[in-house]
């Protein structure tokens, strides 16, 4: 049934999962609770208020590391009969990839800035920790974006933890079942 949906015309553009960021210019928030006017209420894990096609193009990003291999699976499909034929998906998810290559290389230098990144943004590492701990922690960090260990914890809210790590080929595996074609990696900006 169509009802309850909202219809949109040509050229939408969708911010899944928007959270705390404002999102770019064009694009309509899709949050539990958008942070924008002109957002839209609804929980990406269980049902996206948007018809097949509807949609140009998707971006949805650090939301997917955040479920359960199934319930990414699920949204990415959702995303796909939402997605007009020809639109273009663009997925950001932490690269476990590059985080366990810069441990393996003992590269400070990224791990203090992810630790910055995160106190910015209220979030510890499996509760308040100081930042220079966080920043010196390196495999803890890279378990934690992968989902193992103890996870980021956002004090006063409740666990915000990653159940899901990708690296390209992951990422790429799992959208292609959800039914997507020409998946690819791009660089920031590419798309």
């Amino acid at each position: 049934s169509e009802r309850g949906k909202v219809h949109a015309g040509t050229g939408l553009w969708l911010n899944i999962a928007s959270g705390a960021t404002v999102s770019p210019p064009g694009f309509v928030a899709v949050d539990l609770t958008p942070r924008e006017p002109t957002g839209v209420g609804a929980n990406a894990v269980h049902s996206l208020p948007f018809n097949d096609n509807a949609a140009d193009a998707i971006y949805c990003a650090h939301f997917l590391e955040h479920l359960f291999r199934d319930e990414a699976l699920g949204v990415l499909a959702d995303l796909r009969s939402i997605l007009a034929p020809g639109g273009t998906l663009r997925v950001v998810v932490p690269d476990m990839r590059l985080l366990f290559r810069a441990y393996a290389a003992n590269d400070t230098a990224l791990f203090a800035s992810r630790a910055k990144q995160m106190l910015e943004r209220g979030l510890v590492l499996g509760g308040p920790i100081s930042g220079s701990l966080q920043a010196r922690d390196h495999l803890r960090t890279a378990l934690i974006y992968a989902g193992a260990g103890e996870g980021l914890f956002r004090p006063g809210t409740g666990y915000d933890d990653h159940k899901l790590g990708f690296d390209a080929d992951v990422l790429r595996r799992l959208i292609e079942e959800a039914g997507f074609v020409d998946v690819r990696e791009t660089t920031y900006g590419e798309s």
